[in-house]
């Protein structure tokens, strides 16, 4: 039997598996909120593909993919930490208990064993939840270079129907059955997602994407077969840019400019390699000035389709501070205080809303409530405290590593460049939004980071290796 047929039947089951479940999510974890219904399916499910991939998980697996591994393990660990309860004295000298260690002499109960976390149930949920990215690892981790490249279709193929999704809903009107999260934006098209910015990052992150396949396409041996599939992904580009507009994102728009970028420089790279380009230097002043001008372009196609579609929502938007943004910006000074009052344990993963909620002004108050802090640093400052903020700055050297690991190799890592990219704008959404926290995205996420770790040779069961990713 030859190697790649080994292989295929090696990963077959996991590819499988981790398909129907990344699709899975893409129908029911479009949101994050504890009270949404179609969590009660996908959270049992990613805890049935963490038994399916533990039952054909290897160590050489864990140990080609250390970083991603060693990363999400310290989330869990780490999540996990905050629900051990305490001794009484400890948990009492932690900063910010103040308040619940004077209730607790007043009823009587100074003697309790309490968590890290003030809000147990919120870090339980957390803990629940990490079971979705951890799933797609586990079962990503067992893949060849095949069934790796694989998913780069699947991705885009998702990414399409969540674009003609959200053309569905604004078409069936405000009452649409198509919107499926009951806090969603009822006048805006959110596609499978609660949130207008998390539809359009996602949209976004799909051109560094489409960027690696039309390169990838470039190698078929048919010439006619090739430009087709180039053809068919300019026209996918061409098809997401006005469901990023009409969306309203400000966040989204900034990551469709940045993914533009990145998913041309990806194909020019490659282009330009294969067709020789003269020397070495040339070739990187070529890609250099290719990528400047294809900046700008992409800038001005974005300020023109916004000025000829006036009267869209991110034209308005852009230029009027809509009151979740001016919120944001009256937000985070007391979120930047309450980082330090928490300083250096934090309040609890999972414990922002509760823990906001004592520490809001009146001056604030709104009918509705504050679910996250919209700026993942602050908020992740704030409930994981010193620790989670060490977590941050490892991710995100690891981060720059893959990148500088896949740039530095060239043109080959066209899967690794193109990962490296998406979560480099699902970074960039999280400075004014919590799309990470979303299961699909989660899932998203998870997958890129296997493109931009992956080794350059896989180690599969028994020890043999495979051939370079491509």
């Amino acid at each position: 039997m030859s190697a790649s047929k080994a292989d295929r039947r090696e990963d077959g089951v996991p590819f499988f598996a981790l398909v129907t479940f990344i699709g899975l999510a893409f129908l029911t974890g479009g949101s994050s909120r504890g009270d949404v219904m179609s969590l009660v399916i996908l959270l049992p499910a990613a805890v049935l593909c963490c038994g399916v991939a533990a039952w054909r998980l290897r160590a050489q697996h864990l140990a080609a993919y250390r970083g991603p591994v060693l990363l999400i393990a310290a989330a869990i660990a780490l999540t996990g930490a905050h629900l051990v309860p305490l001794p009484p004295a400890l948990w009492q000298a932690l900063p910010g208990r103040e308040l619940v260690v004077a209730h607790d002499r007043l009823l009587g109960f100074s003697g309790l064993w309490r968590p890290i976390s003030l809000n147990p149930s919120g870090t339980r949920d957390v803990l629940y939840g990490l079971a979705v990215p951890l799933a797609v690892l586990l079962l990503g981790i067992q893949l060849g270079q095949d069934r790796l490249a694989r998913l780069l279709p699947i991705v885009i193929l998702l990414g399409c129907l969540s674009g003609v999704w959200a053309i569905v809903q604004f078409a069936s009107g405000l009452d649409s059955i198509f919107y499926t999260y009951r806090v969603a934006h009822p006048d805006i098209a959110t596609g499978p997602f609660a949130n207008r910015n998390h539809q359009a990052l996602f949209l976004a992150a799909l051109y560094p994407l489409l960027g690696a396949f039309a390169a990838m396409s470039s190698g078929d041996r048919t010439s006619g077969v090739a430009r087709g599939k180039q053809l068919g992904t300019l026209g996918i580009a061409v098809f997401l840019l006005p469901l990023i507009i009409a969306g309203g994102s400000r966040i989204g728009l900034a990551a469709a400019a940045g993914g533009i970028v990145s998913g041309a420089l990806i194909f020019l790279m490659a282009t330009l390699s294969e067709k020789g380009g003269g020397s070495k230097g040339g070739r990187k002043r070529s890609i250099v000035r290719a990528a400047l001008g294809l900046a700008a372009v992409a800038v001005v196609s974005l300020l023109a389709l916004m000025l000829f579609t006036a009267r869209t929502a991110s034209f308005d938007r852009l230029f009027q501070a809509s009151s979740t943004q001016e919120l944001r910006f009256k937000v985070w000074p007391i979120i930047t205080e309450l980082v330090g009052h928490y300083f250096p344990v934090g309040s609890g993963i999972g414990s922002f809303v509760p823990v906001f909620q004592v520490a809001e002004p009146d001056a604030i108050l709104r009918p509705t409530y504050l679910n996250h802090a919209h700026n993942e640093a602050l908020e992740i400052a704030l409930t994981a405290g010193l620790p989670g903020m060490l977590l941050i700055v490892i991710s995100l050297i690891a981060v720059l590593a893959w990148t500088r690991r896949a740039f530095a190799r060239g043109s080959t890592e066209r899967l690794a460049q193109s990962g490296v990219a998406v979560i480099m704008l699902l970074v960039l959404g999280s400075l004014t939004d919590y799309p990470l926290r979303t299961p699909f995205l989660s899932c998203v996420l998870v997958v890129a980071s296997l493109w931009a770790a992956a080794p350059k040779a896989r180690v599969l069961r028994g020890g043999k290796k495979t051939g370079k990713l491509a």
